[in-house]
């Protein structure tokens, strides 16, 4: 890795000492190691209760009010507002 940037007026800069030591050394690879596990524990338990909530597998009221509330589509004074992407969520399969 490529520790040391050179700017357009020919002067080095160099990363700090611990973050060299951070993203370098195999031993910080231990330190690492407890936000990884934390994070993928985190992801599985959070798509072990989607998985299994029936809110979110059957029928899917969940999975529509999050889709329906992610992305606010703004109400034009004066237009007729529309639903863009999400007359398939109100289809019965």
């Amino acid at each position: 890795m490529n520790d040391e940037l050179e700017t357009e007026r020919g002067s080095t800069i160099a990363d700090a000492p611990l973050v060299e030591w951070l993203f370098n050394s195999p031993r910080a690879g231990l330190i690492w190691l407890v936000p990884r596990l934390w994070l993928g524990y985190r992801w599985i338990d959070a798509a072990i209760h989607k998985v299994t909530n029936p809110a979110w597998v059957d029928g899917g009221e969940a999975l529509k009010g999050f889709w329906m509330n992610a992305i606010p589509f703004p109400r034009l004074e004066g237009h007729q507002s529309h639903s863009i992407g999400t007359g398939h969520l109100s289809k019965p399969c």
